[in-house]
């Protein structure tokens, strides 16, 4: 009997309890609670820090340029067909695949992985801008690109041919000053600079065999 009046008595006490902070709350202003709330570090008014400030960027612009010749000997012959002085080429396409960045220390800095067709043939006319990339800045001493095995190629005449492209389905390439330097000079990224970069495409394409032979080089500056 004893046991059971010491639960009642400790029930009651709870059930007081809560009546009065119930009653605390309820008493007090809504409008008190908000302002305390916005009074404390649960809602920042100022920017969380994400860090951003220690990574340090550059802009890397990337163009390119080509030319396209033919094997004029064998394109004559009549195993390919009659000769057309009318007929030249009017676009050279190839489909780059992947650029990455070749660091310092060999590793790989992905700048695109897509499907992008380059029209070689318009590149001999004017520099074409290509793409615009935010690099951790560093020293990058190659490009390495992938492409596609085949080229495509319209004449004027409206004609279609595949000519596929010997050896590999990518180059790595190592950055010179300018077209006409023959040493190496690393690209250099440094934070919030422009830099430009330049690829040019050398296509020779042999009719005969409807193969074509694909030399890239890559520039600091024209």
């Amino acid at each position: 009997m004893e046991k059971r009046n010491i639960l009642s008595l400790f029930l009651l006490v709870v059930i007081t309890s809560s009546i009065v902070v119930s009653g605390m709350l309820t008493i007090r202003n809504y409008e008190e609670i908000v302002e305390d709330l916005h009074n404390t570090n649960i809602f920042p008014t100022e920017p969380i820090d994400n860090g951003d400030d220690d990574i340090k960027t550059g802009i890397l612009e990337l163009f390119y340029l080509g030319s396209v010749s033919e094997n004029q000997v064998l394109k004559s012959m009549t195993s390919y067909g009659p000769p057309n002085a009318t007929e030249t080429l009017q676009n050279v396409w190839i489909n780059v695949t992947k650029i990455e960045l070749v660091g310092n220390d060999s590793s790989l800095v992905k700048l695109f992985e897509d499907h992008v067709q380059l029209d070689i043939k318009k590149a001999e006319e004017e520099t074409i801008f290509l793409f615009s990339f935010n690099i951790t800045e560093g020293t990058y001493p190659a490009i390495k690109i992938f492409y596609e095995n085949t080229l495509i190629v319209k004449t004027t005449e409206g004609t279609v041919k595949t000519y596929i492209i010997q050896g590999s389905n990518f180059l790595v390439i190592p950055f010179m000053q300018d077209k006409y330097s023959t040493n190496q000079s690393n690209l250099e990224i440094s934070k919030n600079v422009k830099k430009s970069t330049y690829l040019d495409f050398n296509v020779n394409l042999i009719s005969f065999t409807q193969s074509a032979v694909i030399n890239i080089q890559a520039f600091l500056s024209l």
